[in-house]
């Protein structure tokens, strides 16, 4: 995908700018980013000197250049917590490559531009929800589209853009790809997971446009964009997803309706509660909800004790597999390439891939980098409660939207790595929920 990857990065690039010098900075710069994170694939990209291009990056460097050469009135900002937190989690990144000897100027560049550009693109993009008049109908537009092309994807078994570009993938070709006799609708993305993470990040701005077209102030079809954009989340077939969907619609009626809070503070509770007594109970229902075998016909084994396996019980066996090095790794971790690290020599081909965020942040920078992660995810959800909270204008109710697709991935990617697919997206929206808590502070 090189020739693709270099194509994207200049389309992002040279895009955004044009857009800028055609309909103003604000207007280009939320055009572009909705543009190259739904309409371009996220397999188009290309590694130069250890550091990862796509359309994202080439749309955030765009905007950076434009901000340093001619920063536009409204662009200064108060500094706010989640600020400093981004800069930690990539001080951890370049302390732990630094004390494990990887540490090489792309490190340097590849953590700002996978950390720090995305989450800057959002910290500049809203002053107020009148920025988005011009911008709305285009979201409108390529997330039902998107959404339209996912469900064909599933139905048809076939995934138009990736046999056009040539693009495969071993294990989704195969069973994994496959559930309920639909294919795992991925779309522009590596993987359904991925896919549907997306949708649920893109869902709160779907619920506002049909907000506003159900006060006459939209067309009429866009009230039922979201109802489309959950199916084509639906039909990625994976829980994960699904459960972001559920999580989006749940805040956004949990801060638009009071008077229904607590009844929903008490069936979240009594869930949790449920879940943690009956765990294992639990995993085998969402195991046979997505159709796995009967548990036991599988077995694995881990550092020479045998287990039972399945593709539910994967996540937990995993942190078991790299049970020594997770102890050894300390306050720095092993680096970014995680080289080195103690593992059984016997380990299965099948945890190789250690697809759990937290995981593999915790191998690559320790306590350090898991410490930063946390409290940013945690300084994000705050932010964008606060605003959901005030109930006071068209930001408020995205925002309660965005708390839960933005609580709700924190959450699943326990279960999936940080793919730059939709995790560009998450660390766009914590820009923007520090951009709306630095909005409020300068109010006072």
């Amino acid at each position: 995908m090189v020739e693709f990857g270099w194509g994207a990065f200049a389309v992002g690039l040279l895009g955004t700018l044009v857009l800028m010098a055609d309909r103003g900075f604000r207007d280009g710069m939320h055009l572009a980013w909705f543009l190259v994170t739904l309409a371009i694939p996220g397999w188009f990209t290309v590694t130069f000197r250890s550091i990862t291009l796509d359309a994202v990056t080439g749309m955030a460097v765009a905007t950076v250049l434009v901000l340093l050469l001619r920063p536009f009135p409204g662009a200064r900002s108060r500094w706010v917590l989640s600020d400093v937190l981004v800069c930690g989690i990539v001080l951890a990144g370049l302390v732990s490559d630094a004390v494990n000897r990887l540490l090489i100027p792309g490190t340097v560049f590849e953590l700002i531009r996978s950390w720090v550009l995305p989450y800057l693109v959002g910290r500049v993009f809203l002053s107020s929800w009148d920025d988005m008049r011009r911008t709305l109908p285009v979201v409108a537009v390529l997330a039902a589209a998107l959404s339209v092309y996912a469900i064909i994807e599933s139905l048809s078994q076939t995934n138009v853009l990736a046999v056009a570009t040539g693009k495969k993938w071993e294990l989704l070709e195969n069973s994994e790809g496959f559930r309920w006799g639909l294919k795992r609708a991925q779309a522009i993305t590596n993987h359904p997971i991925y896919f549907g993470l997306l949708m649920a990040l893109t869902l709160p701005w779907l619920l506002a446009a049909a907000r506003q077209a159900l006060r006459g102030d939209g067309p009429k079809w866009w009230v039922a964009i979201p109802a489309v954009a959950a199916l084509g989340a639906f039909v990625t077939v994976s829980r994960s997803a699904q459960l972001a969907i559920l999580i989006v619609f749940a805040a956004d009626l949990f801060f638009r309706r009071p008077g229904y809070r607590v009844p929903m503070l008490i069936l979240a509770a009594a869930l949790a509660m449920a879940l943690f007594v009956f765990r294992t109970e639990a995993l085998d229902l969402l195991g046979s909800y997505a159709g796995e075998q009967e548990v036991g016909r599988d077995k694995v084994r881990i550092y020479g004790v045998e287990y039972d396996y399945s593709g539910t019980r994967h996540r937990d066996l995993l942190v078991l597999a790299y049970d020594e090095a997770i102890n050894q790794a300390g306050w720095i971790g092993y680096g970014t390439m995680v080289q080195d690290i103690p593992r059984d020599p016997y380990m299965d081909v099948r945890f190789q891939s250690i697809d759990n965020h937290y995981l593999l942040h915790y191998l690559r920078y320790g306590i350090l980098g898991t410490v930063a992660f946390l409290a940013f995810a945690a300084a994000g959800a705050w932010n964008l409660g606060r605003e959901a909270l005030a109930r006071d204008g068209p930001l408020s109710e995205l925002a309660a939207g965005l708390f839960g697709a933005f609580v709700a991935v924190t959450l699943m990617v326990r279960g999936v790595a940080f793919s730059a697919d939709f995790g560009a997206t998450w660390l766009f929206v914590a820009g923007l929920a520090a951009s709306m808590r630095a909005r409020r502070a300068n109010a006072l």
